[in-house]
């Protein structure tokens, strides 16, 4: 399950990223996912603002190395939702053809 490490747009090293900080995460996730930060943010339970909360916390946790703790209180949701969302990205990355562009193509927008 584990994702091996690819470059995207030329990043590598997505450790360095993690200076970069959630308030611009969620600005390129505005502009991507087509949706406002409320909606991100808040408790909505349709599928594609689910889907998009979940590549949010999977970047925060695979790519730029925050904790479940972390992303949880940045995104106000407890640390079990998090390990959830990292479980499912990774299981739909494995499984779900086209998936992987899907997430990736968020991930080349840092």
């Amino acid at each position: 399950m584990n994702i091996n490490p690819i470059s995207y747009a030329g990043i590598t090293d997505f450790s360095v990223m993690r200076d970069y900080g959630y308030d611009s995460l969620m600005d390129k996730a505005v502009d991507h996912f087509k949706l406002t930060r409320e909606v991100l943010a808040g408790k909505c339970r349709k599928r594609n603002i689910v889907e998009a909360r979940q590549v949010i916390m999977w970047v925060l946790m695979e790519k730029l190395r925050f904790s479940s703790c972390e992303v949880g209180r940045l995104m106000d949701k407890n640390h079990a939702t998090v390990l959830h969302a990292k479980k499912k990205v990774n299981n739909l990355i494995d499984v779900e053809k086209g998936y992987k562009e899907y997430v990736y193509s968020f991930v080349t927008t840092l």
